[in-house]
């Protein structure tokens, strides 16, 4: 009786793993160093962005602050939100005009805004200076979108309302209003782009 050699076992398929003998520590050591490398300059280049994210932030926050509390640029504001109100003015103008305390409305407001402008109305000419300021600050912001330190996406949660009142892509100002307010943007800030850069604003803002 003669005895058959045993066959071999099959290879299992989850053996088909094995240490290669040829590795190096020093490979393994030089590879896991490279991961870290790679998972620290990740990490770096995020913190990077949230920082700069935080910084638009914070530059956004600062410059909004000052719609709210200089006097003119909010009285602007309040000029394109209503369309009959009272304002105060601001301590200088009382003094320099005699005017604490003024009422507004479309008709005043185009006619402060026309472009050859030669009345002598002291509420008039406050109209016109409050807008001048508003404008002014938003030529700050808009130099801030060109040179990359904030985005214009950032800008339309603060400025989209206001944005679209100008520009006619919403209701909130009469037509009339509207174009007195387009043509003296064009008129006086033509050269900084304004009005492109308040019509991009207002398409973000009523396209959300």
């Amino acid at each position: 009786m003669r005895w058959r050699a045993a066959a071999a076992a099959p290879a299992s398929p989850y053996n088909s793993m094995q240490w290669d003998p040829n590795i190096k520590l020093g490979d393994l050591v030089g590879a896991f160093s490279a991961t870290l490398a790679l998972v620290g300059l990740f990490l770096t280049v995020k913190k990077y962005f949230q920082e700069q994210a935080w910084n638009r932030r914070i530059k956004i926050i600062e410059r909004i602050d000052d719609f709210y509390t200089d006097n003119e640029i909010r009285n602007a504001l309040y000029m394109l939100d209503w369309d009959d109100k009272f304002i105060v003015t601001s301590a200088y103008q009382k003094v320099a005009t005699g005017i604490e305390r003024m009422s507004f409305n479309n008709d005043k407001i185009r006619a402060a805004l026309v472009v050859e402008f030669e009345g002598h109305d002291p509420e008039l000419i406050y109209i016109r200076d409050c807008f001048d300021s508003f404008f002014s600050e938003l030529v700050l912001l808009q130099h801030w979108t060109d040179t990359g330190i904030i985005r214009i996406d950032d800008l339309v949660p603060y400025l989209g309302y206001y944005a679209a009142a100008i520009r006619g892509k919403s209701e909130r100002k009469s037509s009339e209003v509207q174009s007195a307010l387009q043509i003296f943007i064009e008129e006086f800030y033509g050269r900084y782009k304004l009005g492109s850069f308040l019509e991009k604003i207002a398409v973000r803002y009523v396209s959300k």
